[in-house]
């Protein structure tokens, strides 16, 4: 393999992980906005109707 096609393999390879990681992170950031949602449900109904205004 040409020090060429190997410089462009680790390129692909980088660009391939940093799209991984940026994937990872949404993924992240959308459970972690489920979680918030599941536990102000939650909230909600532990205070019961009228006693936990919606923001």
């Amino acid at each position: 393999m040409s020090a060429a096609e190997n410089w462009a393999n680790q390129k692909v390879n980088t660009v391939i992980w940093r799209a991984d990681i940026d994937t990872s992170r949404r993924w992240i950031s959308i459970c972690c906005q489920l979680l918030r949602m599941q536990r102000d449900i939650v909230q909600r109904r532990i205070q019961g109707p009228g006693s936990g205004k919606a923001r």
